[in-house]
């Protein structure tokens, strides 16, 4: 009897311990020195699908309730909690999504889209989210640029510069896009279905899609993606938060590799059971604000997670352009956004454009190498229409640029730099040695969309032979097939006068060859297309010449 009330003690013992250890999470691969706290929930807060911060240090909320839409407003109490939320607007369409941006707040309204002002002010900034009205957009994003990027069913859009239309970027053909985070160079980071490989990257420039992520099974469906693009953040060195059914991921991601590595996920929360994360942001006070909902109940809750100790992230005033300016380098990501927006409306623009350029030579980069300043520094520039043979100042500037040490500063420099006007920098066209996929990437399709050029047309080819690695990858490859038919006179001169590696007679370069040849034969009259095969036939490389003039 004693053998048996001590054996019933133990295993009362060693199951109060384990469902100690359960509810703090460190049986199920929660970190044991993570602090949850709930900041809002209930009828405080009521049914939200979505949150953002304004350039005040205002939260917003974005609810239904009774088949419509309301938005609300919250101030941030010195303890890192929210005080109760102020209705701002009701009776809106049923809406997903919404940015804080231009003074007020960007909502879409069907195939409209409509702007609240921090009063009650009440227009229609742009027509046409989609001509489609089924297409809403479910996440958005608002760039450096200034423009919306946003998901509906398996397309990426964006919006244009006048606000008028959108066009599609990328698409995932049967698989629907779950999930959406920008980076501050611009590259789309996305989410969709695939149970094998639930992310993939897009680049603001243009349609393409680099391999999906991999090792990221388990985490499918991915209902929100963070980006820790800044350092603020100071409790984990983690690049990108991930919202599922299972609570809150996270993992360090490798930018360099083509594709991507993103083994190595780390199970940092777990939400009571029913509960989803739905959006993650980072809070004033370095902590990880979730949004979760629930399947069956008629509110939200909001939580906050944080390590101790925790260091504290004071949000900026941001009541002079001087403090904006210092923003730029030294506050988080949606507080730099805010103050750029308020350095592109300021009217003493000649007074800034020499500190814009000044901070392109004044490098800060951080440990995700990302130098902030430069990069708002360059849409800044750009927004003001400063980047342009018009000015030939910031011109030389933004060229230059194309030497900064962070990737991120290279390769926007690239796609902002004047299309019309790219061949000028084709004998000193820096990137040529860059080793960085998206530099290059950014570069080919840049060369793509310039006029035709025989200095460009050299330089892909100058290219191709210090970076052989472009003709292995099938989404580079294609680039640079593109970026050569377009400059294909000076391309295939260039071919017929090179000794070539042999790696460069691979069947890889050969068929991007006889791509553009075949481009080149098409649109050339009979007298310069005679010229060139007689300069390929008298080319160093006869074999080729031959394959190239008679392809069967």
């Amino acid at each position: 009897m004693i053998f048996r009330n001590r054996l019933v003690s133990i295993q009362l013992g060693v199951g109060f311990i384990l469902g100690l250890m359960t509810s703090m999470g460190w049986l199920r691969g929660q970190p044991p020195e993570l602090r949850v706290q709930e900041v809002l929930a209930g009828e405080a807060l009521g049914n939200v699908h979505a949150m953002q911060w304004d350039g005040d240090g205002r939260v917003w909320f974005l609810g239904h309730s009774a088949g419509e839409a309301w938005l609300s407003t919250s101030e941030r109490r010195p303890d890192d909690t929210l005080k109760r939320p102020e209705m701002f607007a009701k009776g809106l369409k049923p809406a997903k999504t919404f940015v804080c941006c231009q003074g007020g707040v960007l909502l879409p309204q069907g195939t409209e889209t409509l702007w609240l002002g921090h009063g009650e002010e009440r227009e229609v900034r742009f027509l046409g989210w989609s001509e489609e009205p089924h297409k809403v957009p479910h996440s958005w994003h608002r760039g450096l640029n200034g423009m919306l990027s946003g998901l509906s069913g398996n397309e990426l859009y964006q919006m244009s510069q006048d606000g008028r239309h959108v066009r599609p970027v990328a698409t995932c053909q049967e698989k629907r896009f779950t999930a959406l985070a920008l980076r501050e160079d611009g590259q789309w980071l996305l989410a969709h279905t695939d149970t094998a490989f639930p992310l993939a990257l897009a680049s603001h420039g243009g349609t393409v899609t680099l391999p999906a992520f991999e090792g990221a099974g388990t985490l499918s469906p991915i209902h929100s993606l963070y980006l820790n693009t800044a350092t603020a953040f100071p409790l984990t060195d983690s690049l990108l938060f991930a919202g599922t059914a299972q609570g809150l991921w996270s993992v360090q991601l490798s930018w360099d590799d083509l594709p991507p590595d993103s083994t190595g996920w780390v199970s940092l929360y777990h939400p009571p059971k029913g509960w989803i994360v739905r959006q993650t942001l980072l809070s004033p006070a370095g902590k990880l604000w979730c949004l979760e909902s629930h399947a069956t109940r008629g509110y939200s809750r909001l939580v906050a997670l944080h390590w101790h100790p925790s260091r504290l992230v004071a949000i900026p005033v941001l009541d002079g352009m001087d403090a904006c300016f210092a923003a730029l380098r030294e506050a988080p990501f949606p507080w730099r956004q805010h103050a750029q927006d308020r350095l592109v409306a300021s009217a003493d623009r000649e007074a800034w454009i020499p500190k814009l350029q000044d901070s392109l030579f004044d490098p800060h980069i951080d440990a995700n190498g990302f130098d902030s300043q430069a990069l708002h520094a360059l849409w800044i520039l750009q927004q003001w229409g400063c980047i342009s043979g018009e000015h030939p100042e910031s011109l030389t500037v933004v060229a230059q640029a194309l030497r900064h040490p962070s990737p991120s500063v290279r390769r926007t420099a690239m796609l902002l730099y004047p299309s019309d006007l790219l061949a000028d920098l084709a004998d000193d066209l820096a990137p040529v040695e860059d080793d960085d996929v998206y530099v290059v990437r950014d570069a080919l399709l840049a060369m793509s969309k310039a006029p035709p050029s025989d200095a460009l047309g050299k330089q892909i080819l100058a290219r191709l032979q210090a970076q052989r690695w472009i003709l292995r990858s099938p989404s580079l490859r294609e680039l640079a097939t593109n970026a050569a038919i377009q400059h294909a006179s000076g391309f295939l001169a260039a071919t017929a006068e090179e000794a070539l590696p042999a790696d460069l007679e691979s069947p890889r370069f050969r068929t991007l060859l006889s791509h553009v040849w075949a481009a080149f034969s098409a649109e050339a009259d009979r007298e310069t297309l005679a010229i060139m095969k007689n300069a390929i036939r008298a080319a160093t490389e006869p074999e080729l010449a031959s394959f190239l003039l008679n392809p069967t």
